[in-house]
């Protein structure tokens, strides 16, 4: 049974990033729906946090989708090479970005300031 589940998470997930050879049909509705629940997930968050998405928010979420776009340019162009450019591909870089922008609008800090101003 590990072994099946071995050999299904390597053929469907890991293979297409190592041998760049893209989406397939269970990888593509797996991302799909972990795009779903993170974003359900992230309203939420930001719903219990009192956070409101205004242009002070967008502001700074922006830079986080430069960041990403900006590491898929420098996978796609090969400017980095295996296993550094595993990182950069997708869904990595739209996933590292949106957890690094997510934990800095959630923090402590970034809260209380946005509730002082």
């Amino acid at each position: 049974m590990i072994d099946a589940l071995r050999e299904f998470i390597t053929t469907y997930y890991i293979q297409p990033i190592t041998h760049d050879t893209g989406y397939n049909p269970v990888n593509t509705i797996t991302w799909a729906l972990v795009l779903v629940a993170f974003l359900f997930l992230t309203l939420k968050l930001l719903q219990l946090l009192k956070i409101q998405i205004d242009r002070r928010f967008i502001a700074a979420v922006v830079p986080y989708i430069v960041v990403g776009a900006t590491l898929r340019v420098t996978e796609d162009a090969e400017f980095v090479r295996p296993p550094l450019s595993y990182c950069s591909s997708r869904p990595s870089s739209s996933s590292s970005s949106s957890a690094a922008a997510s934990s800095y609008s959630s923090s402590p800090c970034r809260s209380r300031k946005h509730a002082a101003s």
